[in-house]
């Protein structure tokens, strides 16, 4: 079965790159496979997709791997001779797919790239070509795929749309016909089918589309660097994805949105695609101590794969507790006060902490104790987070600009009130106010919840309610 979703021949076409996906169906049921064509801005051209089922399960490792590679091999061959574009790329996950077989299954002349994402560094690229050659149309393709914030976010875009595509009945079962090698090409909506294909074509494409998001001047931007190879339990609302931006951006920020508007998850956010990134290992909030717990919670949710600690309880148990190696250490003002020279100890001179958040920043307003521990730490990011408007004082706003823009080299920048600290103050903070994105905030939830007395909650319920009755029947 082949449905066409455009004249694909046409003169004038742009040059086209081609995302190859192979997933393993649950409990090894099959492979899904997909090529997915875009422009070289990401833009989807088209997509066609395939499955094969695993009827006689391998019963050793080795029978395992030989009958997938087999099955990729020929999934590869089968959308390529469906494919109506010539594309000038073609990029495939390393993990899915080994390079002999993609090479032999397609024996074209173009160039063809096995990324391997790892998540632990900046992604690996394996040629099976040689690499490309400067001034050729391969290489200026490539060239504008590695300028975009996350170039390789079409696989993440691929495999939405392969996952979903089989939750539908009708194409699960066409390409499911035992001995029937059928490859489906998506049809566009634009095109006219019949209401049911539309539907369905329109529904799947919505999943292949770039989905820019608004920033606060109105521009346009692609998604969140890196948010495509990691799994979140819910979606950023558009002015937070915006903050995750600009804290990835920013090694200096003020992070002073209004209270409500989420500042923990979007430094939790930035604070787990840089150390995917591999540009961070070491992070420390400084927080009260009421929101301490709050904080691992929401690490635990929004960055399952990073480890945190608490930084509390006796002198001998905060001494472990700060040479332990975690990615997120978590230390209330406080404490922090108390082991200023503890954790000069613990970290020496050559490992500064990656990030450092100060969250609730009013509390380093003053320059005293606990406001000095926290400019003290040696750290690369800096960055303070406050729901709090901080125009009443400039003298409070010193105090805190002073740990906010901080290069990582001592001394620490003196600020105090005037021009200098105002401009500064306007070019490293970020704040939006709730009603300035009213439209992006979720409608209000009210639930009621009824709970049952207590025994002396009732028993002096009732004693209220009979001495009530006897004064007004004095009456």
């Amino acid at each position: 079965m082949s449905i066409p979703f455009d004249d694909l021949t046409e003169t004038g076409r742009p040059s086209s790159t081609v995302w190859l996906r192979f997933v393993d169906e649950d409990e090894d049921k099959g492979i899904r496979a997909a090529l997915f064509e875009t422009s070289g801005l990401g833009e989807p051209l088209s997509f066609s997709f395939t499955r094969t089922d695993r009827r006689d399960p391998p019963f050793s490792l080795t029978e395992a791997v030989n009958w997938r590679q087999d099955a990729v091999f020929s999934l590869a061959k089968s959308l390529f001779k469906s494919a109506t574009g010539s594309p000038t790329l073609i990029f495939g996950l390393a993990n899915e797919v080994p390079l002999w077989v993609v090479t032999d299954a397609l024996r074209v002349g173009v160039p063809i790239c096995l990324v391997r994402l790892d998540g632990e560094s900046a992604p690996k690229l394996l040629w099976a070509t040689d690499q490309l050659h400067e001034g050729t149309e391969a290489y200026r393709v490539f060239d504008t795929i590695m300028k975009q914030e996350d170039p390789f976010e079409a696989f993440a875009r691929a495999a939405r749309c392969l996952n979903r595509a089989f939750k539908y009945r009708r194409v699960h079962g066409i390409t499911s016909v035992a001995g029937l090698n059928t490859v489906v090409n998506l049809c566009h909506p634009r095109d006219e089918y019949s209401v049911e294909d539309s539907t369905v074509a329109e529904r799947l494409w919505e999943l292949l589309a770039l989905r820019p998001s608004s920033n606060r001047d109105g521009q346009n931007h692609l998604p969140i660097p890196w948010t495509s190879q990691l799994e979140w339990p819910g979606e950023l609302m558009p002015f937070q994805q915006e903050g995750v931006r600009v804290l990835l951006e920013m090694k200096q920020l003020l992070l002073a949105d209004d209270m409500g508007l989420g500042k923990t998850v979007q430094a939790i956010a930035a604070m787990r695609i840089l150390r995917t990134r591999g540009e961070v290992e070491s992070c420390m909030v400084v927080a009260p101590a009421s929101v301490l717990n709050q904080w691992r919670q929401e690490i635990a949710k929004w960055a399952p794969e990073l480890s945190a600690i608490i930084i509390r309880g006796s002198a001998a148990d905060r001494n472990w507790q700060w040479k332990a190696a975690k990615d997120v250490t978590l230390v209330s003002y406080d404490v922090l006060r108390q082991d200023a020279d503890r954790v000069a100890e613990m970290r020496t001179s050559a490992r500064m902490w990656d990030v450092v958040v100060a969250d609730e920043a009013q509390r380093i307003k003053n320059r005293n104790d606990t406001s000095e521990a926290v400019k003290r730490l040696r750290r690369v990011r800096s960055w303070a987070l406050t729901g709090t408007p901080i125009e009443n004082s400039e003298e409070e706003l010193a105090s805190i600009m002073e740990f906010v823009d901080h290069d990582g080299e001592d001394p620490s920048k003196r600020y105090f009130p005037g021009i200098a600290l105002l401009n500064r103050h306007r070019e490293v903070q970020l704040r939006r106010k709730k009603n300035e994105v009213l439209e992006d905030l979720p409608p209000k939830l009210e639930t009621k919840l009824t709970i049952a007395l207590g025994p002396s909650q009732s028993a002096s319920y009732k004693k209220a309610e009979e001495d009530g009755i006897v004064y007004l029947r004095s009456l």
